[in-house]
C-alpha cells in the first residue's frame, strides 16, 4: 500500500516532545498568552518504559536485530520459528532507545507571567498533571471546533528558556507527518480565542456540571481515551481548569475545591 504519511496509534504511544525555534513560527497575543503556530521538529522516543532495548550487529555486519527477538526465535524448534534471521555478534550488543523525528503543524501556548509564589513547571506529577490535563482539555474542544478525531491532534508540554527564565508550554500538533493545517488554523487569532473560550465553556458548562461535578480527578466522559492512556493517572480536570485560569491572568482559587478536597482527604482516611 502506498504511505500516506498517517500511523496507527496505540494505547500506549509516546508522547512527542519539541524544540521549537518561535522566531519562525506566527506569534498572536491573548491578554497574557502568546502562542505560536508554524512547522516544528517533533521527537517521539520509545525507551521501553525505561527498560531499553538490546540490538547487535548481524555478523555479516548489513544490519542491526533486536537481541531478545532474536534469541525467542532461535530457542524456538526450527520447524515453529517466525523467522528466517542471520546470526548475530553478540559481543556487539547495545541497549538503546528508539527515536523518531517529524515534522509537523504545531500550536504552543503558554505565559510568562505567571504569579511568582507560583512553580508551574512540571517537574512533578501534579505539575505534570495540570499541563496534560489543560492541553486534553483544549485537544477535546479543537477536535469538536473542526470537526475532528481527536486522534489527528498530539499533546504535550515544552519546557524552554527565554532569557535565563524556564517557562512551560502546553501545545497541540498535527498527528500527520507535515502537517494538515488544523494546529496553524488554530492559532489564527480569532479561532485561538475561540478555542480558549471554548475550554472555558467546556469546563464550566459541563465539567463542573453533574454528573462529572462527582468525578474525583477524570473519567473517559471527560478526558480520558483510549489513545491517552498512558496519562490517565495523571489527568484531573481540575486542575486543568486551575491552569486556564492562570495563563489567562487570573489568580489561583485556592478555596474553590475545598468541599471535594475534604471529602476526598476523609474518604482515604477510612
Amino acid at each position: 500500500e502506498d504511505y500516506t504519511g498517517g500511523a496507527k496509534r496505540g494505547r500506549r504511544s509516546s508522547t512527542p516532545f519539541l524544540q521549537p525555534d518561535t522566531t519562525q513560527m506566527e506569534t498572536v497575543e491573548i491578554g497574557q498568552i502568546t502562542a505560536y503556530s508554524g512547522s516544528c521538529d517533533l521527537y517521539t522516543i520509545n525507551d521501553n518504559n525505561r527498560k531499553l532495548y538490546r540490538f547487535a550487529q548481524t555478523r555479516d555486519r548489513k544490519s542491526w536485530l533486536d537481541v531478545d527477538l532474536w534469541e525467542r526465535n532461535d530457542s524456538a524448534d526450527k520447524y515453529n520459528r517466525r523467522f528466517s534471521l542471520p546470526d548475530i555478534n553478540s559481543d556487539s550488543a547495545q541497549e538503546v532507545a528508539l527515536g523518531m523525528v517529524k515534522k509537523s503543524d504545531v500550536l504552543l501556548l503558554g505565559t510568562e507571567k505567571w504569579p511568582e509564589y507560583l512553580d508551574l513547571l512540571p517537574f512533578d506529577p501534579g505539575r505534570k498533571g495540570a499541563w496534560y490535563s489543560l492541553g486534553f482539555i483544549l485537544r477535546k474542544v479543537a477536535a469538536f471546533q473542526l470537526d475532528i478525531d481527536i486522534e489527528d491532534l498530539n499533546v504535550g508540554y515544552s519546557v524552554r528558556h527565554i532569557g535565563r527564565k524556564p517557562i512551560a508550554e502546553v501545545f497541540l500538533s498535527d498527528q500527520l507527518e507535515n502537517g494538515a493545517g488544523y494546529s496553524n488554523f488554530l492559532g489564527k487569532k480569532q479561532n485561538l480565542k475561540n478555542l480558549l473560550d471554548g475550554a472555558g465553556a467546556y469546563i464550566n458548562d459541563e465539567l463542573a456540571q453533574p454528573p462529572h461535578d462527582r468525578c474525583e480527578s477524570s473519567c473517559y466522559q471527560c478526558l480520558r481515551d483510549y489513545y491517552n492512556a498512558m496519562h490517565h493517572p495523571l489527568l484531573d480536570w481540575r486542575l486543568g481548569r486551575d491552569l486556564l485560569d492562570i495563563i489567562l491572568g487570573g489568580p489561583l482559587n485556592s478555596t474553590r475545591w475545598k468541599d471535594t478536597e475534604h471529602s476526598l482527604a476523609k474518604s482515604f482516611a477510612g
